[in-house]
C-alpha cells in the first residue's frame, strides 16, 4: 500500500471463500477439509506472478495482493481462479467425485485509504457475491472505472 500511493501505481486485492465449506467439513471430516485447502491454495500458487502475494486470511478464505494491478485485470484474474477451482476434481470417499466453489470480492486500493477499510470494501464484496448465489466474482462498487 505504501508503494502504491508514493509511486501512484494501482493494487488490487483478491478474497475468495470456499462455499459451502462447513458442510464439506461436516460431510468428509477435517482432513478431507484440509486437503479442499491445500487444492484451493494451489490452484492460487499456480497462478500467481512473481509479484503477486497470497494468504490464508481465515478458515477457507484466501487473499491475494496483486501489486501494479487495475481493478478490471484483478477481475479477469479472479475469474480465472474461479474457474479452475471448480474444475478440480476432489475426491473425499472412493469413488466420489465432488466439486466446490468459490465466492469472490476484487477491489482496487484508493490512495490514502485506511488498510482495514481497503480491507472491508473488499470483504462486502465477496459477501454479496454469496448472497447472490455463490461461485461467482464481485468488485467493490466504488471501484469501478468508468
Amino acid at each position: 500500500m505504501e508503494r502504491a500511493k508514493r509511486y501512484g501505481i494501482p493494487l488490487s486485492l483478491i478474497l475468495l471463500d470456499i462455499d459451502d465449506f462447513k458442510r464439506y467439513n461436516d460431510s468428509y471430516g477435517h482432513l478431507e477439509g484440509d486437503k479442499a485447502l491445500r487444492a484451493l491454495s494451489d490452484v492460487i500458487r499456480k497462478k500467481l506472478r512473481a509479484c503477486d502475494s497470497a494468504y490464508r486470511y481465515g478458515g477457507e478464505e484466501f487473499t491475494i495482493l496483486l501489486p501494479e494491478t487495475e481493478a478490471e485485470d484483478a477481475l479477469l484474474a479472479a475469474e480465472r481462479l474461479r474457474i479452475d477451482f471448480e474444475n478440480e476434481i476432489l475426491t473425499p470417499l472412493p469413488g466420489r467425485k465432488v466439486h466446490l466453489t468459490v465466492s469472490v470480492g476484487v477491489s482496487r486500493y484508493i490512495p490514502a485509504e485506511q488498510p482495514s477499510a481497503f480491507l472491508e470494501r473488499v470483504d462486502e464484496a465477496m459477501y454479496k457475491a454469496k448472497k447472490q448465489g455463490k461461485n461467482c466474482v464481485l468488485l467493490a462498487p466504488c471501484c469501478r472505472e468508468d
